[in-house]
């Protein structure tokens, strides 16, 4: 252990440079868990979930005290190295003691949306799931600085509560371990979405369990939530090289939209499944390449498109006739369920070539 007197340092960077050994020290942990594991379709436990990321979510630097909130209300600093977010056009806080009456109302908006799509994509024979990503706050609440009531927003809680088998939020799953989360953002982290992706495989019975990459290197990384605050908070997080076997990557739509209304399809013929899929999500999926879900989905299947809205277009689903439809969208934006299953969001009649 290095001691202030006799290194001479700050404390600052006295624990700079410990947490700079101890990110060495658990990477090297990481690795050799990741080299003496098979290398494909072999899914990914928990163990190793998290022993992967103890290597891959490291606070870099001095961080604030818990509780410090950024100058624009949105971001506030949790414990044991954590950032979530605090306000915003979601109120994310608030949505935890929200008066019960009103959230299973915008809930009921929601089951009765996907009950709607549901049936609306078996008439064309695809399988539907509506998949609700926690909050970070909902999996991680010891390490929230604040009250969160029962732990869980009262929308989801109702939604999951009627135990629906084309709604899909694995809480109980990710409470049970691993770093899901970054620390200094919103997203998950590269085995989170390995996790996650997997879970949903499981969920549409799709015969596929990835595992993670051996070609990992670590980045410097400020972070959605990080950037808030004054210094930035930054983190160094594991990132695989490119994800290969993503395939073609057809660009559609406007191209000048890089968030809701975006859309992109691939094509992929070295898919570990023959099968087509459509997404309607947000920055969780997001885009080809990235660090979201997206290269994943390429991956496994033979055809995929997505497109960032929080609605299904059924028509596109009847022209385009996929496997699956995915609606994805997050515990935060419960808030504003959707309303319209045909709402033109794009004039597509086929699968790109």
């Amino acid at each position: 252990m290095i001691k202030e007197q006799e290194a001479g340092l700050p404390t600052a960077e006295v624990r700079r440079r410990a947490r700079l050994i101890l990110l060495l020290a658990s990477f090297v942990m990481a690795a050799v868990q990741i080299l003496v594991a098979p290398t494909r379709n072999t899914g990914l436990s928990m163990t190793n979930l998290a022993g992967l990321n103890k290597g891959g979510s490291v606070a870099l630097g001095e961080w604030m005290q818990s509780g410090s909130v950024s100058s624009d209300d949105v971001a506030i600093v949790g414990y044991n190295d954590r950032l979530f977010l605090l306000n915003g056009s979601n109120d994310y806080y608030q949505a935890y003691h929200q008066d019960i009456n009103e959230a299973n109302a915008q809930a009921e908006k929601y089951l009765n949306y996907a009950d709607s799509a549901f049936s609306a994509c078996a008439n064309v024979a695809a399988r539907f799931l509506l998949t609700i990503v926690p909050n970070k706050a909902t999996i991680l609440s010891d390490s929230y600085p604040l009250p969160l009531g029962n732990g869980i927003t009262p929308r989801l809680s109702k939604i999951l509560d009627v135990k629906k088998g084309h709604i899909h939020s694995p809480v109980n799953l990710m409470r049970s371990g691993g770093e899901w989360f970054r620390r200094n953002d919103t997203h998950f982290t590269y085995a989170g979405n390995i996790a996650y992706v997997n879970d949903l495989m499981r969920e549409l019975d799709v015969d596929v369990a990835l595992s993670c990459s051996e070609d990992i290197h670590m980045v410097e990384q400020l972070g959605d939530l990080g950037s808030k605050f004054d210094p930035p908070m930054k983190e160094f997080v594991q990132v695989p090289a490119m994800f290969e076997g993503t395939g073609t990557v057809f660009n559609l739509g406007d191209p000048q939209r890089k968030h809701t209304g975006s859309m992109f399809a691939t094509y992929n013929p070295e898919c570990l499944v023959e099968k087509t899929i459509i997404i309607f999500g947000n920055s969780f999926s997001e885009t080809i390449p990235s660090w979201g879900m997206s290269p994943y989905f390429a991956h496994i299947f033979q055809r995929y498109l997505f497109y960032w809205g929080n609605e299904v277009d059924v028509k596109l689903i009847e022209n385009l006739r996929p496997d699956f439809v995915l609606l994805q969208t997050c515990e935060r934006f419960l808030s504003t369920p959707p309303k319209n299953l045909y709402p033109a969001l794009a004039n597509i009649t086929a699968w790109p070539e």
